[in-house]
């Protein structure tokens, strides 16, 4: 057990204090956390205690069972990760949402983004506006015909004109890359992915990208490819104007809270 960890519960099971110790960040900075679902999983009962009731309701509209678990980790496990960072008790944190259902912690303290396929799920942490996207790589799935979904004619074309092995992750790479940037602006899919470019080189880091429609001329975003897990890809967008930020990869297991053994 990490020193100044208290695992005390409450009479309900519920974590009978607040942190004692906690995560830092920067003004330029943002924190990456991995975690796998297995790992999350082994402790679904404590972090399933957490959920608001609103957030019970969402997951119970998933019609799969594997997507409502899903979702009920991936929350649970946001709630764990800002806990650490606000010195707070997962399940007293408070969310609003914005119009097209982007959620933000109330209170404003802090900028957030997540992101889950297969068995990863990605958080980012910031002070920032933010988006993150991660994708499984998966030559399975029909690449041509969910790339007219994605790619803007002249994507589509330089695709078609890499070597067939490099199709795979060069396709991924680009679909998270759009993914955050919508992410980002809070604008979801109401952008179609078709509509916007982005580069299709790198890796980068801190690569520039111009507004959203709608949003104003001045508002500027970073584009940076993230390191991922093997078969894996991911990408966070976060939106500023001038001098890049600093990257801080953490997993789950490095969470500094009180409430899981």
């Amino acid at each position: 057990m990490d020193p100044g960890l208290d695992l005390s519960t409450g009479e309900q099971g519920q974590p009978a204090r607040p942190l004692s110790t906690g995560c830092s960040l920067q003004e330029a900075q943002v924190d990456i956390w991995w975690a796998e679902l297995g790992w999350l999983a082994e402790r679904e009962a404590v972090i399933a205690a957490w959920l608001s009731a609103g957030e019970w309701q969402r997951a119970a509209r998933a019609r799969r069972p594997r997507t409502r678990r899903q979702l009920i980790l991936s929350r649970g496990f946001l709630r764990l990760v800002l806990a650490a960072y606000l010195g707070e008790r997962p399940d007293r944190l408070r969310f609003s949402y914005g119009p097209l259902g982007k959620p933000a912690l109330a209170s404003g303290a802090l900028e957030f983004n997540l992101s889950h396929t297969g068995e990863v799920l990605c958080v980012a942490i910031g002070r920032q506006p933010l988006g993150v996207d991660v994708a499984k790589v998966d030559a399975q799935i029909p690449l041509l015909a969910l790339g007219r979904r994605i790619f803007a004619p002249e994507e589509r074309t330089a695709w078609l004109a890499l070597p067939p092995q490099a199709r795979v992750h060069a396709f991924f790479r680009c679909w998270a890359r759009k993914e955050a940037w919508l992410k980002a602006g809070g604008v979801g899919l109401s952008v179609p992915l078709s509509s916007r470019q982005v580069p299709k080189d790198g890796p980068f880091l801190g690569h520039a990208l111009p507004p959203l429609p709608g949003e104003d001329g001045r508002v500027r975003y970073q584009l940076y490819d993230l390191e991922a897990p093997e078969g894996y890809v991911g990408a966070l967008v976060v939106q500023r104007d001038g001098g890049t930020v600093t990257l801080g990869y953490r997993r789950s297991q490095e969470t500094p809270v009180p409430y899981l053994s």
